[in-house]
């Protein structure tokens, strides 16, 4: 779903190998993330399930590492023209497709996460901050501007 979105944004066509590489990584972020907060097994994680989960996995040592695995296919997948680093357009159209947010939020978020102001985001700077979102305690963490807007 969610890959499919990305795609759409992006312009990628259906059935495409970009298409396919972009639904495979988010069926991914489903499996290794969300998918065991789904402790009673309805098929969903609910916000009180997955606050248990994070309460659990961001004290381990492996959860940075293990973000950056999990989150480095989408950010390869979304990266167009293969040089190893996300555009502004390409994380908006991510961010989007998670949910709602203006562009402005979008370039705030985006903005943030860029920790080396090169204009662009590496697999490292996106992972990193996607898994500060979620794990962090530090109100001024990056991160916590991931989805364009603080949280």
């Amino acid at each position: 779903m969610i890959g499919g979105e990305v795609a759409q944004s992006l312009g990628v066509a259906e059935g495409s190998p970009q298409h396919a590489k972009l639904t495979q990584a988010a069926g991914l972020i489903w499996e290794k993330w969300f998918k065991p907060a789904d402790l009673d097994g309805d098929g969903a994680a609910t916000l009180h399930e997955w606050l248990q989960v994070c309460d659990i996995f961001g004290q381990l040592p492996s959860a940075a590492d293990e973000a950056v695995e999990t989150v480095k296919p989408v950010v390869e997948a979304m990266d167009a023209n293969g040089d190893g680093k996300v555009t502004f357009t390409e994380y908006s159209a991510l961010i989007k497709a998670i949910g709602s947010c203006t562009d402005e939020e979008a370039r705030t978020g985006f903005d943030k996460l860029d920790r080396d102001g090169n204009g662009t985001l590496s697999a490292e700077e996106v992972s990193l901050g996607w898994f500060e979102y979620f794990f962090t305690d530090d109100p001024d963490a990056p991160g916590n501007w991931f989805y364009g807007r603080r949280f």
